[in-house]
């Protein structure tokens, strides 16, 4: 039986300081070189759905990723998505420099499929509504610790609501770009959340994407030790205003 592929421990980053600690995670874990996927597109599932047919229908979008970094540990990976949406000032030679100044050697891996100028004023189109209407970050986590960091690193939580079921799989592919991602034939690599932790704050809504490997009960336990209020449902179409952004007003 060929051995089963581990998901990489995945880091959305959303500022210069967030990446270089992703990074040195990754160096001080066993990380000597990294390759570096640019332009990439993905496709979005959610409990077998895709998102596109939720997308298209009302108001909803997800942050647009563009370039992906893999590092290989001892006997694990760790995966970076960059972004302009979030991130503003984000730019591909801060990518590089920070792996530069940490020894990594990198490849570079270019998507072939795009259109350059088409998709460079996606990403600046994605850089401005940033700048004018910023967003919350979303959280991936891979195992119950990092939960527990969400909890204790977003202020003013008021309540939550556990969804199981959910199934949010993202598939990040070298693609075309018309519209919307045409994925090619092999991904580059699948991440898999079947329950998500929603947030309400004082500073709007956030979600935490939580990997297979974390037991729901655990997660029970951590609200109810840190005094949040919380209800847990399984996942219906219903809920789909929850897991995807609200419009900003941006070109699709």
């Amino acid at each position: 039986m060929p051995k089963k592929q581990i998901m990489p421990d995945l880091f959305v980053v959303m500022s210069n300081e967030e990446l270089q600690e992703a990074i040195k995670v990754a160096k001080n874990t066993g990380a000597k070189e990294a390759i570096v996927y640019e332009g990439i597109q993905y496709n979005l599932s959610i409990n077998k759905v895709d998102a596109r047919e939720f997308i298209l229908d009302t108001e909803l979008w997800f942050p647009l990723f563009t370039d992906y970094i893999e590092l290989s540990c001892h006997q694990d990976k760790i995966g970076i998505l960059l972004r302009p949406t979030i991130w503003n000032h984000y730019t591909l030679d801060l990518l590089y420099k920070a792996l530069e100044e940490e020894n990594i050697k990198y490849k570079k891996y270019k998507n072939g499929f795009i259109d350059n100028g088409e998709f460079e004023s996606l990403k600046e189109e994605e850089r401005q509504a940033s700048v004018e209407k910023p967003i919350n970050s979303p959280w991936t986590a891979r195992d119950l610790e990092v939960v527990e960091v969400a909890l204790d690193t977003i202020e003013d939580i008021q309540d939550a609501i556990v969804i199981y079921n959910a199934n949010f799989l993202v598939v990040c592919t070298f693609a075309f770009i018309s519209g919307f991602p045409i994925p090619t034939k092999l991904p580059i690599v699948t991440f898999s959340y079947p329950n998500i932790l929603h947030l309400e704050t004082d500073n709007g809504y956030y979600n935490v994407y939580m990997g297979e490997g974390i037991m729901l009960d655990d997660v029970h336990s951590l609200l109810k030790n840190k005094g949040i209020k919380f209800f847990v449902k399984s996942y219906s179409d219903e809920d789909i205003n929850l897991l995807l952004y609200q419009s900003r007003n941006r070109k699709r």
